[in-house]
């Protein structure tokens, strides 16, 4: 066979061999991502589940506590970080589907739901751990440990991270709405969600305030799996 023509099908393997292997890391990160989304909904579903006994806006008596502070202690460490995985993932899967029209408010919501997740997964794991030490009747005489568990269900010391949480959350949530009806890559149903997850939350009664945001996990793996079928497009 003639040289040049060696040459132009090895350059021709070599190019197929370079688009190859972007696109199917590409799709793998999409994968893992739909998953972290699976299991983000997951764990929020389960965390507003267990905790649901708590939810009732007052404080929670010693006794209670003491009885029940190792399921706390689960659902707040362990489920807690693993709900808040949901609006950190939603924040990648918004960077990774917005890379070309409205890029700039992607990133800028990727960053908020990033910080915000991060936070609400740091907020609820040192409240599991805080009340949880206070409980502990071996650590702490029960005087003891009821004057500490009030002073830290009055003061709470740890909201400075819910806070960062539910507004990094919160914002992310609506510029992720708007520059997905930017950008027009998934339909409109999706950040309709986002808006009304985030609107719910706000208005919602305290019992049911984190039930009503919800629509934002579907939306995230609403999101996560368009990212997906970009990437077998490609």
């Amino acid at each position: 066979p003639r040289w040049d023509t060696m040459v132009s099908m090895s350059t021709s393997e070599l190019t197929t061999a370079s688009q190859a292997g972007p696109t199917r890391t590409a799709r793998s990160r999409a994968i893992l991502t739909l998953v972290g989304s699976v299991l983000g909904a997951v764990g929020y579903v389960l965390f507003l589940y267990l905790h649901a006994p708590w939810e009732r806006g007052e404080l929670v008596p010693y006794a209670e506590m003491v009885k029940h502070r190792d399921t706390w202690l689960t659902v707040h460490y362990w489920l807690g970080p693993l709900a808040a995985l949901g609006f950190v993932v939603l924040g990648l899967a918004v960077m990774r589907l917005l890379q070309t029209r409205a890029s700039i408010l992607g990133s800028i919501a990727g960053v908020l739901l990033l910080v915000g997740g991060l936070g609400f997964a740091a907020g609820l794991a040192s409240e599991g751990v805080l009340y949880y030490a206070a409980a502990d009747p071996d650590a702490l005489e029960p005087e003891a440990g009821a004057a500490l568990l009030g002073h830290l269900m009055e003061t709470e010391l740890y909201f400075p991270l819910f806070g960062v949480g539910i507004a990094g959350v919160s914002l992310g949530c609506l510029v992720a709405a708007i520059a997905l009806v930017i950008s027009k890559a998934v339909p409109l149903w999706v950040p309709i969600l986002l808006v009304v997850g985030v609107v719910a939350m706000a208005v919602a009664p305290h019992s049911i305030a984190w039930w009503a945001s919800s629509p934002v996990q579907i939306a995230a793996v609403a999101i996560s799996w368009y990212g997906l079928k970009t990437t077998r497009a490609a």
